[in-house]
C-alpha cells in the first residue's frame, strides 16, 4: 500500500534554493542550479522520494503532513487524491513520465510587502531588510527565537536557503513547460508576494501559450494587498480556465496592521474590485486563509467577524506549528477559562448568519478545527517565556505596540493581562 499524494507524484516545486514537490515538503530533492524542469524531473532525489511513498514510507521532509494526520487534522496529502495517475509512474525506478507532471509551483523570490509575525527572512524581503543589520543575541539563542537567529528552515549550523529566479530564467522555465509537459493543468505561485514580482506577471504571459492553457487552473497564494492594478491582473487571467486565489488574511481588522503590516481597507477594496470584474465570467474563486497563532487567539472573535465581512467563497484555517513559541495552544496555559468563553461567543456569532451555503460551512468547519486544535494540543511550558521575549523583541524591532491593537489583552509590566 502506498502513501497516496498528488503533489509528490505529480508536482514540482521551486523552493528556497532547491526543488521539491510541494510547499510543505522540506526534502531537498534537487539543488537549484539553473537546470530546466525537463533535466531534473527524474533526478535521483525525485526518484528515491517517490519510491519511498510508493512503498508506504514517510520521507523525512513530509513530517508536517504526518503530524497533521497524527493530530486528526486535514493534511495536504488529503488534496486531489482522485487525480493520481500511476500509469505514468515506473514503480521499479521511481521515474515519472513527462506526461505525469500536472502541477508546477514557483516561488520566484522572497520579495514581499509584509513582515508577518509567523514568517521570516526566507519568505519575506521586508523581514530581511528589517533584520539586515540585526545581530542575533545570546538571548535570542537561549530562547530559541528561530526567526531572529535565521535558523528556522535549516539546521542551526547552516545558512537558510534563498531562491531568486530572474526574468531570463523565468522565460526558460516556462518555455520548457510549454514544450515538454503537455498535461500541466495547475500553475501555483506563492512568495514572498507574487503581485510584487514582475516574474509572476511575465510567467502568465508565457504560460498563455501553453497548448493546455484553456484547461489550466492558475492558483496564487497572495496577501492581495500589494501595489498592483486589479484590472490589469484580470486581463492576464483571461486565457486560463479557472483562477483560484488563496488570500492570506491571517488577522482581523483590529490586529491586521500589527500582525501583518498592510491595510485592511486595501484588502477589502481589491477583493471587491475583482468580484466586479468577474461578475460575468465567474472564473475566479477566492479562498481566505487564516493561519492562526497565539496572536489570533487573543482576538479570535474580531478575526472571524472581519473575515466574514469579506466577499470570499471559502475559508481554510491552519495552525502555526512552527515557530513553536507562537503556537495557538499556548494561550490555554495562561487563560483557559476565558478562551473557552471567547470560543463560545465566536461560535454564536458565526452561527447567527448560518445560511447553509458552502461558504458558511467552510467558516464553521475552520472554526471547529481551530477550537479542537487549541484545546487538544499540548506544548511544553518553556515556549511561553520564548513567546513573551519574541513579542517584546518584535515590538522594538518593528516599531509596534501590542497594546494599540488588542482589545482583550494588554502587556503590563512585561506580563500578558486579560482586560475583558
Amino acid at each position: 500500500m502506498s502513501l497516496d499524494c498528488f503533489y509528490s507524484f505529480h508536482g514540482l516545486n521551486y523552493k528556497s534554493g532547491y526543488h521539491t514537490t510541494c510547499p510543505t515538503n522540506t526534502d531537498e530533492l534537487h539543488k537549484f542550479d539553473g537546470s530546466l524542469p525537463s533535466e531534473f524531473w527524474n533526478s535521483q532525489g525525485f526518484r528515491d522520494f517517490r519510491l519511498k511513498l510508493w512503498n508506504n514510507q514517510w520521507p523525512r521532509g513530509c513530517h508536517l503532513c504526518k503530524e497533521c494526520e497524527r493530530d486528526g487534522l486535514k493534511s495536504m496529502r488529503d488534496d486531489l487524491r482522485e487525480f493520481i495517475y500511476p500509469e505514468y509512474f515506473n514503480t521499479e525506478t521511481g521515474e515519472m513520465d513527462f506526461e505525469g507532471l500536472y502541477q508546477l509551483e514557483v516561488r520566484f523570490n522572497n520579495s514581499c510587502n509584509m513582515a508577518c509575525l509567523h514568517c521570516d527572512t526566507v519568505y519575506s524581503s521586508l523581514w530581511e531588510s528589517r533584520l539586515k543589520k540585526y545581530v542575533p543575541t545570546e538571548e535570542d539563542h537561549d530562547y530559541n527565537l528561530f526567526q531572529l537567529t535565521k535558523t528556522r528552515h535549516k539546521a542551526a549550523s547552516d545558512k537558510p536557503g534563498r531562491l531568486s529566479v530572474d526574468l531570463e530564467e523565468t522565460k526558460a522555465i516556462f518555455e520548457d513547460m510549454n514544450k515538454n509537459f503537455p498535461n500541466l493543468t495547475r500553475y501555483d505561485c506563492s512568495g514572498g508576494e507574487p503581485l510584487k514580482q514582475k516574474q509572476f506577471l511575465y510567467s502568465l504571459e508565457l504560460l498563455a501559450k501553453h497548448p493546455n492553457a484553456s484547461n489550466m487552473d492558475i492558483l496564487m497564494y497572495t496577501n492581495f494587498n500589494a501595489d498592483f492594478n486589479v484590472d490589469d491582473l484580470y486581463e492576464l487571467f483571461k486565457p486560463f480556465r479557472r483562477i483560484k486565489l488563496s488570500i492570506s488574511i491571517d488577522a482581523g481588522k483590529n490586529i491586521y496592521a500589527y500582525f501583518r503590516d498592510g491595510s485592511w481597507d486595501k484588502l477589502e477594496a481589491n477583493i471587491k474590485r475583482i468580484r466586479e470584474l468577474d461578475k460575468v465570467n465567474r472564473k475566479i474563486q477566492m479562498k481566505g486563509i487564516l493561519t492562526y497563532s497565539i496572536f489570533q487567539l487573543m482576538d479570535i472573535e474580531d478575526v472571524y467577524r472581519s473575515i466574514c465581512s469579506l466577499e470570499i467563497d471559502f475559508l481554510d484555517a491552519a495552525p502555526v506549528q512552527t515557530p513553536q513559541y507562537i503556537n495557538p495552544s499556548l494561550i490555554m496555559k495562561l487563560y483557559p477559562d476565558q478562551m473557552r468563553e471567547d470560543f463560545k461567543s465566536t461560535r454564536e456569532f458565526i452561527e447567527s448568519f448560518s445560511d447553509n451555503s458552502k461558504r458558511y460551512e467552510s467558516i464553521i468547519n475552520s472554526f471547529n478545527e481551530l477550537e479542537q486544535y487549541t484545546l487538544n494540543t499540548w506544548m511544553e511550558d518553556h515556549w511561553l517565556p520564548s513567546f513573551f521575549k519574541y513579542r517584546s523583541k518584535i515590538d522594538k524591532l518593528w516599531n509596534k505596540n501590542f497594546n494599540n491593537h488588542f482589545t482583550n489583552y494588554m502587556i503590563n509590566d512585561r506580563k500578558l493581562v486579560r482586560c475583558a
